[in-house]
């Protein structure tokens, strides 16, 4: 310590004497403080004056250009003792504290002293509080000076500069803090000796020592001393030489020497350091890579950032050579001990101190600039506040520091031996720093009390304003919401408009045609009506007048037979007139006897043949024939739905629906018989696959497909004359328009609305059939989720169509009463054969099974209540190794189906195949044809909000009744299976049974 203390002092007298710094000349550092203000006012003036040229950011380029200034000084300084970059801002510090009232003289001495502790938390805290806050009148000043001039023509408030927070102070010093941490060059000062040499933290004879090296190695530890013929051998070859050193004390290692001077032996080429503070330990920090050169000669490393290290790590990784062994002799550390750092810190400030004691009273404070004008009076009433209390304490500073009578402590070291400063001496130094500290804090409490009380108004006016901005801000919202809820009902009512005005027009437009119509059918009543007046005088004229026969015939002859009157009339009355010639030409007696009753009966065929043809113009029409079909099959199905037997009375050979899974079996039988009987489908033709006319068979999406094949393929419900069909079908794929169509993760689905909205055009161009029912009579097919959105591209077929979906979604537009909900069925491999089967009741041991991945709120609120936390609801989102995902259904009493982002899931079927009584989970979902099923028959419907409650409400369901419901599962079976080809009663019939249902609502007449 002794030896540490004068060799400290000793550099320090050598540092003075080079630079040429004379203590005794007192007299120069008036001087120097002068050029000190200068300087500071030129670099104010740089500052002030970037301000303006920048307008809003003058502030910022202010400290920019007042930091760079100050470096620039602290390069020129002419002290050895002091850090630049220290005493350039105390002599800042204290020109800001003169801009106050408070002398700098007096802050100096007391902002070195806060400084100075560089290695201690509670002095760091304080220069960061008293610095910063010293700092900020003139920054304030010129900033708000600057934003005054750029924004007084922009608006009529005043602007206000806030002080920065105390997370800003922090972090300013801690940076200027870590930035003088090391000497002026960024290099640190190393330890020396008494006798001038570098303090060697690896050496032997301070206490340092090997810890672990390589099993190879011999004479590890010479490496420790400066004996030149002894060394640390390795033979060449070996691979993972190291060796593992301890130093003396913690260290801040800087630097590193290496030498070997063994001439018969391999030099050093490439190594690693490593270092760390504990050991053992396998974290160790890299110091850095080098390479030494080929030499017998010491070699020195400097470390690109010094470290904090205890224990030092070398790995020799590559030599020079050829040689049988790799040596070194000596490695040396270099740097600088934590006790060291502290007492140069320590002695460092005590100088400055007395360095920066002089003038005090010869420099006159700078005046501050205002903040506003209406600010002057408050700002000088602050200053001359300010100017009382501080030059009261300053002067107390200055008594007490500067013109004590006690020892200075500082001086009682310098005469003592060399060595290490003695502890009662630290204390005395800590003591002096607390006292001056103290002093500090008076005056920054009376300064924050001040610029408390200026900005509080401030602060208040702006609160009263943010207040207002937020009631308007309100106001405008609510504004904004009116007029979006006006926007949409007005759109609606457009909507409504223009469907109106369509349907105005097309029903103006077929009352003109019937008007045109019907004009014709009057035009051909009259020349019929003429054509029998005509014939009707005739025959009078033939009754009334007695003429011989042969007059007679030569009359009726002339008549019948003339071309002209042939020409005239229709082949009916031709063809009688040709039969009855012969008989009317005899030359028999009863001539004049006959000719009356042959013209009666000649009139009584010609009104056959008005009535006839006039019942033929009254005829109906297909379409009327079809609607008045459905008419009757309407009627006779609510009168079967007025039977209530659980068993149907209908006679059928392959099923007889009955039991408590059906809302009215004898309904449903009835109905299912009435659609064989009538139901036909007309699949347009137009469209090209694969995205019309085709459809996956094997994905989640399979029953879409499976649909459309069928339909393609032709069965008993298909017809290809349009005229004689109920429903017509439009065979477009959402799913492949997705696949061929859409661009992953683009999220633009124009080309799929282009695509289904040509398709509408070109159908409604070509065919009557959507114009006459505006849709209402046809219907789409999807299972992807975006089949709603696809569908809303045209509005018609949105809200007049049947939409057949898996994605049965309440809040997303699904109409149960027009709209047909079908399941859902995953086919991974598009068997579709051995799928259904399970356990029964007795071998099922599980309450309630699900496995899925996290999709949607709902199974996020599943997996969190239930995830792995109970033997009876097992959830999992992913099935341990080795688990079938099948035969966990099988062995489940309960299948839990919750809905994913979208609410249709085929877990409902895999829990039906599986026998397995499912559990819908789920909000707005309309279960597959559940205007014939019963569901609560044959399933558990839980509500989101009663997912904590699933075990209680399962637990809740006796034996005996899941025994029944277990039953009904396996015979609702047969309306959930996929056939090839379809058999009755199966997923397709029941698809499109529910078509049937939706067209037996809607009636359409002819518009011709």
């Amino acid at each position: 310590m002794q030896r540490s203390r004068r060799a400290l002092l000793q550099r320090r007298a050598l540092e003075k004497v080079i630079t040429g710094r004379n203590s005794k000349c007192m007299v120069s550092l008036s001087l120097f403080f002068v050029l000190w203000g200068l300087v500071f006012l030129f670099s104010l003036w740089i500052s002030l004056g970037d301000g303006f040229t920048d307008g809003d950011v003058g502030l910022a380029v202010g400290i920019s250009t007042w930091n760079e200034t100050k470096l620039d000084h602290g390069k020129h300084s002419d002290s050895g003792d002091v850090h630049p970059l220290k005493e350039t801002d105390a002599v800042h510090s204290s020109d800001r504290l003169s801009t106050n009232g408070v002398t700098p003289s007096s802050i100096s001495s007391e902002l070195l002293d806060v400084e100075g502790e560089n290695d201690y938390a509670s002095a760091e805290g304080s220069k960061n509080y008293v610095s910063d806050v010293v700092k900020q009148p003139e920054v304030e000043s010129s900033s708000s000076f600057t934003k005054l001039e750029n924004d007084s023509p922009k608006n009529d408030r005043l602007s206000h500069a806030v002080p920065v927070g105390l997370d800003e102070f922090k972090s300013r010093t801690y940076s200027t803090k870590s930035k003088s941490g090391i000497g002026p060059a960024g290099v640190i000062k190393h330890r020396v000796e008494p006798g001038g040499a570098e303090y060697n933290y690896a050496s032997v004879s301070k206490g340092a020592k090997v810890l672990a090296f390589n099993k190879e190695s011999k004479g590890a530890s010479n490496i420790l001393g400066r004996d030149e013929d002894k060394y640390l051998r390795n033979p060449c070859s070996v691979e993972g030489k190291f060796v593992i050193i301890e130093l003396s004390e913690e260290t801040l290692v800087d630097t590193i020497e290496i030498a070997n001077f063994e001439h018969y032996s391999s030099n050093l080429k490439d190594f690693e350091l490593l270092g760390s503070l504990v050991y053992p330990t396998d974290q160790w920090v890299k110091l850095g890579n080098f390479t030494a050169p080929n030499v017998k000669l010491a070699q020195r490393f400097v470390l690109q950032e010094p470290k904090w290290v205890r224990y030092l790590k070398l790995n020799l990784l590559s030599h020079y050579g050829s040689e049988f062994y790799c040596t070194l002799s000596v490695v040396e550390v270099f740097g600088v001990d934590a006790v060291e750092r502290m007492l140069e810190d320590l002695i460092s400030v005590q100088d400055n101190v007395f360095v920066s004691a002089g003038p005090t009273g010869d420099q006159k404070p700078m005046s501050s600039q205002p903040v506003s004008p209406e600010g002057d009076d408050s700002s000088q009433n602050m200053n001359k506040e300010m100017d009382s209390h501080a030059t009261t304490g300053n002067s107390n500073v200055n008594h007490e520091i500067l013109k004590s009578d006690v020892p200075d402590p500082v001086e009682e070291a310098r005469h003592q031996q060399a060595g290490r400063m003695p502890g009662d001496t630290v204390i005395k130094i800590l003591m002096q720093k607390v006292r001056a500290l103290d002093i500090n804090l008076s005056v920054l409490e009376r300064y924050l009390e001040e610029l408390t009380s200026r900005y509080g108004n401030i602060f208040k006016e702006i609160d009263k304003d943010i207040g207002d901005k937020d009631i308007l801000l309100e106001k405008i919202r609510a504004d904004v919401r009116n007029l979006l809820d006006s926007q949409g009902s007005i759109a609606k009512e457009v909507d409504d408009l223009v469907s109106w005005k369509s349907l105005v027009s097309f029903q103006l437009d077929s009352l003109v045609r019937d008007n045109a119509i019907l004009r014709l059918e009057v035009e051909k009543v009259r020349e019929k009506q003429n054509s029998i007046e005509k014939k009707n005088v005739v025959i009078f004229l033939a009754k009334s007048f007695s003429w011989p026969s042969w007059r007679a015939d030569n009359f009726l002859g002339t008549y019948y037979r003339s071309p002209v009157v042939f020409s005239s009339e229709r082949r009916s009355d031709q063809l009688l007139v040709a039969s009855e010639a012969p008989l009317i030409s005899s030359s028999k007696p009863n001539e004049t006897v006959l000719l009356p009753q042959v013209l009666e009966d000649k009139q009584e065929q010609i009104r056959n043949i008005e009535i006839s043809e006039t019942k033929v113009i009254k005829r109906y029409s297909k379409l009327e024939k079809l609607e008045a079909s459905l008419a009757r099959a309407r009627f006779s199905i609510k009168e079967a739905a007025q039977v209530r037997n659980l068993t149907s009375i209908h006679e059928d050979s392959d099923y007889v629906p009955q039991g408590p899974i059906y809302r009215n079996a004898n309904a449903f039988h009835w109905s299912y018989l009435e659609m064989e009987k009538l139901f036909k489908i007309y699949v347009y033709r137009e469209g090209d696959p694969p995205i019309f006319h085709n459809g996956p068979c094997k994905s989640i999406y399979s029953t879409e497909g499976r649909f459309i094949h069928e339909m393609e393929k032709g069965n008993k419900f298909r017809t290809l004359d349009p005229d004689e069909a109920l429903v017509y079908f439009l065979p477009f794929s959402v799913v492949m328009m997705v696949r061929y169509l859409y661009a992953p993760d683009s999220h633009d689905t124009k080309a799929i609305k282009l695509a289904i909205t040509d398709y509408i055009n070109v159908i409604s161009d070509k065919h009557p059939f959507w114009n006459r029912s505006l849709g209402a009579d046809h219907f789409m097919l999807s299972c992807h989720d975006w089949g709603p959105v696809t569908s809303s591209y045209v509005p018609r077929l949105f809200s007049k169509s049947i939409r057949v979906l898996c994605n049965a979604n309440t809040s997303e537009g699904f109409n149960p009463s027009k709209d047909v909900s079908f399941p859902e069925i995953h086919l991974r491999t598009g068997e579709i054969k051995g799928l259904v089967g399970g356990f029964s009741p007795s071998r099922r041991s599980i309450l309630a099974f699900f496995a899925g991945r996290l999709h949607g709120h709902i199974r996020y609120l599943l997996l969190e209540q239930w995830k792995e936390k109970d033997q009876d609801v097992q959830v999992y989102d992913q099935l341990p190794s080795g688990v079938s995902y099948e035969s966990m259904l099988k062995k489940s009493k309960f299948c839990l189906c919750p809905s994913g982002y979208e609410v249709a899931s085929p877990r409902v079927v895999e829990a039906i195949y599986a026998e397995c009584v499912p559990v819908l989970i789920s909000d707005g979902y309309v279960p597959p044809f559940s205007d014939v099923l019963n569901w609560r028959s044959f399933s558990v419907q839980v509500q989101v909000k009663d997912i904590p409650n699933i075990k209680k409400i399962l637990m809740g369901i006796s034996q005996s009744q899941y025994l029944r419901m277990h039953r009904r599962v396996k015979q609702v079976q047969r309306h959930f299976v996929a056939n090839g080809p379809p058999k009755r009663f199966d997923v397709f019939h029941m698809i499109v049974h529910s078509i049937w249902l939706r067209r037996l609502n809607v009636r359409i007449e002819n518009q011709f």
